[in-house]
């Protein structure tokens, strides 16, 4: 949920990066948003995995932040195909956009794997997953 208006600020530097008015796949862009805003109210205990929650809710956390990967999948499209289909302006915000880009998708990489309950217990308290 915290991450919803950082979202529309990067919406809104793609936009404004590349002159356009409006960013591609507006309607599915909406919709996504919206699937995330549901979807994190419902996956809000997957950062719990490995405190010893029973089978069955880690089955389903397991799931649930699996499926948020979908809209998260097309909002980066979204922004990637409204950059790349139009000429760049030489500005900091895009650099800055397609860093944040970058950065999102190793994250939610990381995040997609270690959404397997059992990966993320193996990979707990090593260099890829500290605490």
């Amino acid at each position: 949920i915290l991450i919803l208006p950082g979202l529309g600020i990067v919406s809104h530097a793609a936009i404004w990066g590349v002159g356009s008015n409006t960013i591609y796949g507006r309607g599915s862009l909406v919709v996504a948003v919206a699937v995330i805003g549901i979807m994190g109210c419902l996956v809000w205990a997957h950062h719990m995995l490995t405190v010893g929650l029973d089978l069955d809710t880690r089955a389903y956390l397991m799931a649930a932040t699996v499926g948020i990967a979908l809209p998260t999948g097309i909002k980066l499209y979204s922004w990637n195909a409204s950059m790349l289909g139009n000429p760049m302006r030489a500005e900091a915000v895009s650099v800055w956009v397609y860093g944040f880009m970058c950065m999102f998708t190793l994250g939610g990489t990381t995040g997609v794997v270690l959404a397997n309950t059992v990966i993320d217990i193996v990979l707990h308290d090593t260099f890829l997953v500290v605490g």
